[in-house]
């Protein structure tokens, strides 16, 4: 399966007082790696929004953390589509350091919505067949 890999460095501001990223901060960095990944697919999200189509709003969040990432860390995402459903899409972003160490796993789930009824819609076949290549299913 392949997958996005996105590059961040952990800022300052991004840290507590024990100099490692403070837990809700993954998902910053997570929403960063979604953004970029949508935009490398022709899924501009700002573009989308402006648009006002439909809307991707995640409706579920976890994450697992396994090493602590510091200040000044180099560290990659490796975002997967663990799942790509008619209307929904779960994401798994694996976070790497520059040895390969895993780090961190968070998932999110988006579900597509239809911007006038405000229901569920089905993912657009364009871009389902673009996001079938990142996908484990």
């Amino acid at each position: 399966m392949k997958f996005y890999d996105y590059r961040f460095r952990v800022p300052m501001h991004h840290v507590d007082h024990a100099g490692v990223l403070f837990y809700a901060n993954l998902f910053l960095h997570a929403h960063d790696a979604w953004e970029h990944f949508m935009h490398s697919q022709d899924a501009d999200l700002a573009l989308l929004i402006k648009a006002g189509e439909w809307r991707i709003p995640i409706v579920h969040t976890e994450a697992d953390y396994t090493q602590p990432m510091r200040h000044g860390d180099e560290i990659d995402i490796r975002l997967q589509i663990d799942h790509l459903g008619r209307s929904s899409i779960r994401v798994i972003y694996t976070f790497v350091d520059q040895d390969g160490e895993q780090l961190a796993v968070a998932r999110t789930t988006h579900v597509f919505v239809n911007a006038a009824t405000n229901h569920s819609s089905e993912i657009p076949a364009d871009l389902r067949k673009r996001l079938q290549n990142y996908a484990a299913n």
